[in-house]
């Protein structure tokens, strides 16, 4: 009966905080996407493609981070689980970003084609200048 419980509460965090982060995450993208159908510019609209993928990841880190909080676990294991976690969440973060700042630099070069042709190569520095500051 002890075994059970030593698994049944962290399970239980980590299946709430996942349920919960998905519910909140299908309300928060069904009005941001009602918002950007009222807006005149593209930068919400990409801004939400980026963020959406990455946030799935962000909700079980979150629930794995509960999991180890609510667990019996060591401390030593609790501390390094934070530090991957953070780890995680600045790569992907990072990652988000630079996705999101290779898309506005493609959909406002395509405006002025004629000025600044836009190659794949643009959009790579860009990405690896976002890389650089994460």
């Amino acid at each position: 009966m002890d075994q059970m419980f030593y698994w049944a509460l962290p399970l239980s965090a980590f299946l709430l905080t996942v349920l919960l982060g998905w519910l909140l995450r299908s309300i928060l993208f069904r009005r941001l996407n009602v918002w950007a159908q009222s807006s005149t510019t593209k930068v919400d609209d990409i801004i939400i493609a980026g963020i959406r993928s990455p946030s799935i990841i962000w909700i079980l880190m979150l629930g794995l981070y509960f999991t180890v909080k609510v667990s019996t676990v060591s401390a030593d294991t609790v501390s390094f689980t934070e530090k991957v976690l953070f780890v995680l969440g600045v790569v992907s973060v990072t990652l988000a970003l630079a996705d999101i700042s290779s898309r506005v630099v493609k959909t406002y070069a395509d405006r002025i084609e004629s000025a600044l042709p836009m190659t794949s190569l643009t959009q790579n520095i860009t990405r690896l200048a976002v890389f650089g500051i994460g």
